[in-house]
């Protein structure tokens, strides 16, 4: 019992986390590519979602996909 809306959303904060550790590009030019052009409220869905900033979010993954890094 999804709405497309909140599907839509799903998939564009996956998109984001994928971004975020895959590159060093800056979120403001992520969140534009996904279609999420108000950073606040980027921030305000993925904290919900994920627990944490995108910031935040990139410095844990990436610590883990580069180690030493």
């Amino acid at each position: 019992n999804t709405t497309p809306t909140a599907l839509v959303t799903d998939a564009r904060l996956r998109h984001v986390a994928r971004r975020l550790v895959e590159s060093d590009e800056a979120i403001a030019d992520i969140a534009l590519e996904t279609g999420l052009s108000n950073l606040a409220h980027l921030y305000r869905l993925f904290r919900r979602t994920y627990g944490m900033s995108p910031g935040a979010w990139r410095r844990r993954h990436h610590a883990v996909i580069t180690p030493g890094g």
